[in-house]
């Protein structure tokens, strides 16, 4: 969700590699995996990639303005607008803020309806994780093993993995399918050019 905010954004060492503990940076005395070892290991990171690109590319387009909308305890929407092209751009975020809501499948949960046209869905995170214990190092700091996640980039309306989206003449519903906890989907909407009968 921090990717749709309209400030600056960030997380620490760790976090991304799914180190499943707060790290106590003055007592600590291992060091932190290298680089070519994390891209090897299941973490976030190609997600949060994904969605720091988003965040700048929302920054540097002018959606300046921001709307939240808790659909359940768990999932919850926000919207960022372009006041001057009235572009929007969605995102469903399955946060699970209660460890024990974690879902596998999909909840139940409203159908998200729009005004606008469908141009495409930005993009799917579809998260999952079997618990294959602790991965457990003396020198090396690591996080847990057994994350994998998916990341779908630029998909039309009919390509979505998580939900299926029914465009109308000026408006869409976005109907959750399939959306586990830690499922990400954003979609772009364009405004409706009316014709000139002219």
């Amino acid at each position: 969700m921090l990717a749709m905010a309209n400030c600056g954004i960030g997380s620490v060492r760790g976090y991304d590699e799914l180190v499943p503990y707060k790290i106590d940076v003055v007592s600590e005395t291992r060091n932190y995996t290298t680089w070519d070892e994390v891209k090897q290991s299941s973490t976030i990171i190609p997600a949060r990639a994904a969605l720091n690109s988003l965040h700048v590319w929302l920054a540097e387009h002018n959606y300046t303005q921001i709307y939240v909308d808790q659909r359940t305890p768990d999932i919850v929407a926000v919207t960022r607008h372009n006041p001057v092209t009235h572009e929007k751009v969605i995102m469903l975020a399955y946060t699970a803020f209660n460890k024990n809501a974690i879902c596998y499948d999909c909840p139940a949960v409203e159908d998200l309806t729009f005004t606008g046209v469908l141009d495409e869905i930005v993009l799917e995170i579809e998260f999952s994780y079997t618990d294959k214990g602790r991965q457990e190092s003396e020198d090396k700091i690591v996080g847990l093993n057994g994350a994998k996640v998916e990341v779908r980039e630029h998909l039309k309306g009919n390509d979505s993995k998580l939900a299926i989206i029914k465009q109308y003449e000026t408006n869409g519903k976005l109907h959750l399918k399939h959306f586990p906890s830690g499922s990400v989907i954003v979609i772009k909407l364009v405004k409706l050019q009316l014709i000139s009968c002219e």
